[in-house]
């Protein structure tokens, strides 16, 4: 099937575009990593998920643009959408995107130290009697157990003179 240099044109920069998706992916998952560390394994099942992702993309650019039939130059198109994306564009989307993210985890911090705040005030408040109070429990139980094993130490012995008594009579 013949493809008129128009829709061939159309076709490529359709491409292209597909390939600055792709790039902006690729981003999607390298931002996350800089943002949270994970395991290995995490991030092989992240690697496997993103070439999902591509694969999707790029089979539905060839089926919305060229009813599925692939041509050279589309995959030359998305090579260059995703070479221009990273020369043009990636460096500020991730310095942009990481900058905003952990202005986000800043803030979220904050307002967890303002609700928790209250709580810390009443953990402070209630540290030192607490402590206190754990050690007088302490002693007081030290002082107990040693007054209850004197007491079993008397019995024993007052057995054990009664079993002497007794073998003499």
């Amino acid at each position: 099937m013949e493809v008129s240099v128009t829709n061939q044109a159309y076709i490529f920069l359709s491409s292209v575009v597909g390939g600055l998706l792709v790039g902006f992916v690729f981003d999607i998952f390298r931002i996350l990593r800089r943002v949270v560390k994970t395991a290995n394994f995490i991030t092989y099942i992240e690697d496997i998920l993103f070439w999902i992702l591509v694969t999707i993309i790029i089979f539905s650019l060839v089926f919305i643009t060229n009813n599925g039939e692939l041509r050279w130059y589309e995959l030359l198109g998305v090579m260059l959408g995703v070479i221009f994306y990273n020369l043009l564009f990636s460096q500020y989307v991730i310095r942009v995107s990481v900058t905003v993210i952990n202005f986000i985890k800043k803030v979220i911090v904050f307002v967890i130290k303002i609700i928790l705040f209250p709580f810390v005030i009443i953990y402070k408040l209630f540290k030192k009697p607490c402590i206190l109070l754990t050690k007088f429990i302490n002693k007081i139980m030290k002082k107990l157990c040693k007054l209850i094993k004197k007491g079993i130490n008397a019995v024993v012995s007052a057995i054990n003179n009664l079993k002497k008594v007794s073998k003499k009579v």
